[in-house]
């Protein structure tokens, strides 16, 4: 899973573990559409305030866990 602490069965761990299983190839539309898929504006501001506060020491616990969701070690990030 790489450096990320990901708990086992959080979505973004849920999410590479299934994309680590795929045993086929993918097409290239098919992976040119994986590498498409983008946050929306509003879970990019979303992200951008919590990666504030992180960086200021201000995270609560729950914007702790919120902001962990938005973070994964994907295998072909490297």
């Amino acid at each position: 899973m790489g450096s990320q602490l990901l708990t086992p069965n959080r979505e973004g761990a849920i999410w590479a573990r299934l994309m680590q299983a795929q045993t086929a190839a993918l097409s290239p539309e098919v992976a040119e559409h994986l590498l498409s898929i983008r946050f929306g504006e509003s879970d990019r501001d979303r992200m951008q305030q919590l990666a504030e506060r992180s960086e200021s020491g201000n995270l609560t616990d729950q914007e702790r866990e919120e902001f962990d969701s938005y973070l994964i070690d994907l295998p072909w990030k490297g």
